[in-house]
């Protein structure tokens, strides 16, 4: 029986990964991460204080993201996915052509295929208190906590909303939501796409059927693709909030600059003052962490956010002179 998925369920929203090391935390810390109600968004000073004044985050074009070879990761995984999973489910050749032709150019960035489906992200972590995360913002890294409930209501309520996918660090899952993602489709094609090719049919007609109907396709790939990552990477536990960007979208893309050149980005709101979806900031390691930590609550009382609570990293690093 086909394994039917929507995007619904490949979202993966509530998955909470073991760990031998909660009981090592606060208890503040075992609880928030035990249920994910919270998701943290890590930062350094400067983001802080634009995040909090503006009320919103930069999500940035995904082919800008600081790490090349993450893309690529996905991208690969699809390839040699494709070619064990797709093959088998067409009797007729015309989708598998156009879908190894529809995913073909989305992957060498076709500009048409490119503007279908541009995809914007804003990073999250459900541990706020990472030393891999910590040592990337230096002395001044701070992680605010957002109402994981409260993120997802607020981008299916904008125009320009976005929605939040868990990233896919096992490889037993990554295939089975690219099977998933093939049998949904195959689905929903066309009657004459999955019957056996006969003499009357028009086969011109046919491959221009196919064409429409594997542009779906690809764009879902496309998603998936950019939600794969390596085993490696797992201690992150990552969720991005996405943000899709087609021809017809009211949304505004800024360019900022960076040691790298200029990035793409937008901005997503998650909201101000009693509006927000903040519900915690906490410090990094830094030698004068209580003075931040006070600091960082004077900020948070400016913004008319006095009820987010402030905690501080028990984590023992200690910054070298220098």
């Amino acid at each position: 029986m086909p394994r039917v998925l929507s995007w619904t369920v490949c979202a993966r929203l509530g998955a909470v990964p073991g760990s031998t090391q909660l009981a090592k935390r606060p208890a503040a810390y075992h609880r928030r991460v035990a249920d994910e109600k919270l998701l943290f968004h890590y930062t350094g000073l400067d983001g802080l204080m634009g995040i909090l004044a503006s009320g919103a985050l930069w999500a940035t074009d995904v082919r800008y993201l600081n790490d090349t070879t993450e893309s690529k990761f996905g991208f690969d995984k699809i390839d040699d996915l494709l070619a064990n999973e797709s093959s088998s489910r067409f009797p007729r050749p015309e989708p598998l052509k156009a879908l190894s032709a529809a995913w073909r150019g989305v992957k060498e960035g076709e500009r048409e295929a490119r503007e279908r489906q541009r995809l914007f992200v804003a990073c999250f972590c459900t541990d706020p208190d990472l030393l891999s995360q910590w040592r990337g913002y230096g002395r001044h890294g701070y992680s605010i906590g957002f109402d994981r409930q409260a993120l997802q209501v607020r981008g299916g309520q904008q125009p320009t909303g976005y929605w939040l996918r868990e990233m896919v660090y096992d490889e037993t899952e990554q295939r089975d939501l690219v099977a998933g993602i093939l049998d949904h489709h195959v689905e929903g094609a066309p009657q004459e796409l999955q019957v056996a090719p006969t003499r009357d049919m028009d086969l011109v007609s046919m491959a221009r059927l196919a064409q429409a109907w594997s542009f779906g396709v690809g764009a879902d790939l496309y998603q998936l693709a950019n939600q794969f990552k390596h085993r490696g990477f797992q201690e992150e536990r990552e969720v991005r909030a996405v943000h899709q960007v087609v021809p017809q979208s009211p949304t505004t893309i800024h360019v900022r600059g960076t040691a790298h050149g200029p990035v793409p980005y937008v901005c997503i709101d998650i909201g101000k003052a009693a509006d927000t979806t903040v519900r915690e900031v906490w410090v990094g390691p830094t030698p004068h962490q209580t003075e931040a930590a006070d600091a960082v609550r004077d900020l948070l009382r400016f913004h008319g956010l006095s009820a987010v609570e402030v905690n501080q990293s028990p984590l023992p690093f200690r910054w070298q002179a220098g």
